[in-house]
């Protein structure tokens, strides 16, 4: 489940303006992050800053951080655990969430969502993201459809629609599939696979298969799942520390109960607690 990109840099953005993120490539300060006004003007990730601002001369700039791009990456990620525990990073740039058999905990996959962005939305994030069959799906969707939510029948034909840049190659691979006439993964998926893997390679076409919904592949949760889970969800903040370990109590009774049911004790017990200004308290 989608894409998430967020930058706060300390510089404040006039109005109307356009603000990028830089960092030094190859001795040459190059765009790492854009914002939308950035990307209606035709600026892109990777472009020189010097053949950015031809297009736009009063761009503003901020030095990128990729350590704390990837500190606020994991503290969204230890966020996302109330709606599964089976959370991935993608990329550095988003998370991928296994919510298979938790959609119903949040009145379906359409609130899950909705309610997902909205609580970035709180911490000042910008979101996009989807929901689809497979990681790889999903990831697509999230970037280059946005906000949808789409059955597994209907993965392949939708995801024919999508452009080559959703298969996440090298920068050679995809301009060399533009210059064989390829302009969608609809137009990969009519030719033989193997000569597809013959020119381009097998990663390639198992990217393919998976973003269409013929191929899946689970992902690699952030922390190992638990044995067994307890939880409870409050349409309100919890504000008094007795209501709080009344609940605490009824939750470890449930856990004990499952325990001597399956004949088994525990070792280690975790309790997280899932604040409303989107910290996570872990003991």
């Amino acid at each position: 489940m989608g894409k998430m990109n967020t930058h706060k840099p300390n510089t404040e953005k006039r109005d109307n303006a356009a603000l990028v993120l830089v960092e030094k490539e190859r001795g040459a300060l190059r765009i790492a992050a854009l914002d939308a006004g950035a990307v209606r003007a035709g600026l892109r990730r990777g472009m020189a800053l010097t053949e950015a601002r031809v297009l736009m001369p009063m761009l503003e700039t901020a030095a990128a951080d990729p350590i704390a791009d990837a500190a606020c990456l994991r503290a969204c990620a230890d966020a996302c655990e109330i709606f599964t525990p089976l959370v991935a990073e993608q990329d550095c740039e988003g998370l991928l969430l296994d919510i298979t058999g938790c959609a119903h905990l949040f009145d379906g996959e359409e609130s899950m969502l909705r309610r997902l962005r909205q609580r970035f939305a709180r911490w000042g994030l910008a979101s996009a993201g989807a929901i689809a069959s497979t990681p790889h799906a999903a990831w697509a969707f999230a970037k280059y459809v946005r906000n949808t939510i789409v059955a597994a029948a209907d993965t392949g034909s939708i995801a024919r629609n999508l452009p080559l840049a959703a298969l996440d190659q090298d920068a050679a691979t995809t301009l060399a599939l533009g210059r064989a006439g390829f302009r969608t993964l609809g137009d990969l998926a009519d030719r033989p696979l193997h000569l597809l893997v013959a020119r381009f390679g097998e990663r390639l076409a198992t990217t393919l298969r998976r973003i269409l919904g013929q191929e899946d592949l689970r992902i690699t949760p952030l922390r190992a799942p638990p044995e067994l889970l307890a939880e409870r969800h409050f349409a309100e903040p919890m504000t008094a520390m007795d209501g709080l370990l009344q609940v605490l109590e009824r939750l470890v009774a449930d856990l004990v109960h499952r325990l001597e049911q399956r004949g088994e004790g525990g070792r280690l017990f975790e309790i997280s607690v899932f604040r409303a200004d989107g910290a996570v308290r872990h003991a």
